[in-house]
């Protein structure tokens, strides 16, 4: 199964904003992304109440049990790694801290194997995967505005479970991988709207290096 690819409208994703979707979008995000992870609010906003913190930068990344899932950091105004402090979530609302230096070890490890599964012909089976990523990278890292992420987690959700889904640029030119956002309740029940982002990179890829850019700034 492919997931689904959201074609950016005019004006969408201006000012690096998010494109609000809901009803049939949704469902067709959530019925074939090849990855999900959730972050209670208390990891997000952790992130975001870092001084100079303007949005986040979230990573395809591996839990303690090996699996895939995602790191979130928080990001500057320049869109650069604040990697004092960076999170993995590790299932049941949990999440995992790590230093800069060890998540650069597991990114650098992550792309060995992205890597390993484009030489195999299974790239497009991996989350996140990006088959020409800045400095030579096989996976995409996502970018989201504070300002959207705050309005999620001030409608009332204890966290956000992220969906990887793509979306093809305003010119049509390419498809290129993403994440969507969608707030969670305290009864665990999803919203019926999401957020995807317009900030992936490739091929939004401001604010310094990629593989191991978290360790560099750490």
């Amino acid at each position: 199964m492919s997931e689904i690819s959201y074609t950016l409208g005019s004006g969408e994703g201006s000012f690096g904003r998010a494109v609000h979707v809901g009803g049939q979008h949704v469902q067709q995000i959530k019925s074939t992304a090849l990855l999900s992870a959730f972050f209670g609010r208390e990891y997000l906003a952790n992130l975001l109440a870092q001084p100079g913190s303007m949005g986040l930068r979230i990573y395809p990344a591996f839990n303690s049990a090996g699996q895939f899932s995602l790191l979130a950091i928080a990001t500057d105004s320049s869109r650069s790694d604040m990697a004092s402090n960076c999170f993995v979530a590790d299932g049941q609302g949990g999440a995992n801290q790590m230093t800069g230096q060890q998540a650069g070890g597991m990114l650098s490890e992550l792309n060995r194997a992205m890597t390993q599964a484009a030489r195999e012909g299974r790239g497009n089976s991996m989350p996140l995967f990006a088959a020409a990523g800045a400095e030579g990278a096989s996976y995409a890292k996502v970018a989201f505005n504070g300002a959207d992420i705050n309005g999620i987690l001030n409608s009332g959700a204890v966290g956000i479970l992220f969906y990887s889904t793509r979306i093809i640029l305003n010119d049509g030119s390419q498809s290129v991988s993403t994440l969507a956002a969608v707030g969670v309740d305290g009864s665990g029940n999803e919203s019926g709207e999401a957020l995807i982002s317009t900030l992936p990179c490739p091929p939004h890829c401001a604010g310094g290096g990629y593989i191991n850019d978290l360790s560099r700034n750490s």
